[in-house]
């Protein structure tokens, strides 16, 4: 397990990382510098191994695409847990849903997602036994 807080962590570095460590647990919490390039090259190139990501509160880097690569290439991953004010489309959270069935824990906070994306994901992640959502700001009351 890697835990990356704070501080500054560039593209190169997560990418650095990912070629040279069997992660299969990335924590990169408030990390700034860090956008989709690198996060989608990272879980590119670890997509097999990985099955927990935290990405909370890393300043902006965080948009549909990240999410967008997670369900495409993610296809093991058990725990995912995020947090942005910069995913404000539905997009990479139904990405998520349709390429990550073994989905047990998923913590969604600050996303500007609907109901669309609730929907796929409780259609499609059968195996979700721990569901955090808070501040959603497009769901909708139904």
């Amino acid at each position: 397990q890697h835990f990356l807080q704070g501080g500054y962590v560039q593209n190169h570095g997560l990418i650095t990382l990912a070629e040279g460590c069997n992660l299969s647990e990335l924590k990169l919490c408030g990390v700034q510098e860090l956008t989709d390039e690198g996060l989608v090259e990272f879980v590119k190139i670890r997509s097999k191994s990985l099955v927990s990501l935290d990405i909370s509160f890393c300043n902006g880097c965080i948009t549909y695409r990240s999410l967008y690569a997670i369900g495409t290439y993610c296809h093991n991953l058990e725990v995912l847990s995020v947090e942005s004010k910069h995913v404000n489309e539905n997009k990479g959270m139904i990405s998520v849903a349709k390429g990550c069935q073994y989905l047990k824990s998923l913590k969604m906070v600050w996303l500007g997602v609907g109901d669309e994306a609730l929907e796929a994901i409780g259609s499609s992640c059968s195996a979700l036994e721990n569901l955090s959502l808070d501040n959603l700001n497009k769901c909708s009351d139904r």
